[in-house]
């Protein structure tokens, strides 16, 4: 395909426009966080509890009190502008099922014009459709499939065929967005990770292995998660192997040997989410200390964000019992990433 050269070029100043913006607000970040004063870099925001599947070890969809009415596209771009004004450089939208929200091309679109990185969890059964209208701005994306094994996946994740559309979508997706395929790992699948490398690597796919976690919100009683938990010193020396051996399969050392280590405990709090991170619901609720323990509930509705952030101070470096044994990347990982910048370089030029 040739490009007219006056869409080159409107391209490049978007494209130098965007990482100028980007790279001013990640330097402040980095500063503030430095000089000890709370500054948010990164949200979480789950923009729909609607979701199509029934995985097993989830509980989103069991969970009742997840019938909530969800923000307008209006208010939506509202909190964006504030999350740009603190400081945000990178949204990941998570649900329920990201691409199930109305107007979802059109968050990613206006976050783009931001300069807000943009990343999303999909389970790929609507993103070969999508693609088309998100490819020129989303950033990244994590297809999940959790087994090489068609059955054993679509057993897990409660829809027939799922593990075909995941596939086709994530192959076609990495020729215009940076895809990674997610598997989340239990005792069951643990041996047969070397399988996924292969199919993956087959496919010209990245693939980052995570060990299933409990979350004990509302339903999580119901799911298989707790009978289902990987021995971590296993994972770590299975994934390790691995990435030796496969130059796909992503390894993060600072989280892998979080992992080993058995997770997050008082000894090794390294967990720095109330500080850096905005944990946003599809009402607008914002969560402290984290998106899935709700100690705090503050409505971005009513109040605004940077009047939330002060309020939420008191979060900051404060050890609960049930961040006993957490080893959830969405929320540690921008604690880790800060902290570890040499290791996230060789990271990110993993995926």
């Amino acid at each position: 395909m040739i490009i007219p050269m006056r869409t080159y070029n409107v391209m490049k100043i978007r494209l130098g426009t965007f990482l100028f913006r980007t790279t001013v607000k990640a330097l402040r970040g980095f500063f503030k966080y430095k000089l000890g004063i709370p500054n948010p870099v990164a949200a979480q925001w789950e923009i729909t509890y609607n979701c199509n599947f029934k995985c097993k070890y989830c509980n989103v969809w069991r969970n009742k009190n997840n019938k909530v009415k969800e923000l307008s596209l209006d208010k939506i771009k509202n909190i964006i502008d504030q999350l740009d004004r603190i400081g945000v450089i990178w949204i990941t939208f998570t649900g329920g099922e990201p691409l199930l929200k109305k107007d979802f091309p059109e968050i990613i679109k206006y976050c783009n014009e931001k300069g807000i990185i943009t990343a999303i969890n999909d389970n790929g059964s609507l993103l070969k459709r999508k693609l088309p209208e998100i490819k020129d701005y989303l950033n990244s994306i994590g297809v999940s499939i959790d087994s090489h094994d068609e059955r054993i996946n679509d057993d897990i994740r409660g829809v027939k065929g799922s593990f075909k559309k995941a596939l086709s979508s994530a192959i076609e997706s990495k020729e215009y967005i940076r895809t990674v395929v997610n598997m989340t790992v239990t005792s069951k699948s643990l041996n047969s990770l070397e399988k996924m490398a292969v199919l993956c690597k087959r496919n010209g796919l990245k693939v980052a292995f995570t060990p299933v976690s409990i979350i004990p919100t509302e339903g999580y009683e119901k799911t298989c998660a707790k009978t289902v938990m990987v021995d971590p010193v296993k994972f770590y020396d299975i994934v390790l192997k691995l990435s030796k051996k496969y130059d796909n399969v992503v390894f993060f050392k600072p989280y892998m040997e979080l992992i080993r280590d058995g997770g997050v405990s008082r000894s090794n709090f390294v967990c720095q989410t109330p500080k850096l991170m905005i944990n946003l619901k599809p009402n607008g609720d914002v969560i402290y200390p984290c998106g899935y323990f709700p100690v705090k509930r503050f409505s971005a509705k009513k109040m605004s964000i940077k009047e939330i952030v002060k309020k939420s101070r008191g979060f900051v470096g404060k050890y609960f019992d049930f961040c006993d044994n957490c080893t959830l990347f969405c929320f540690l990982g921008p604690s880790l990433v800060i902290n570890n910048v040499k290791e996230f370089r060789k990271f990110a030029k993993m995926i």
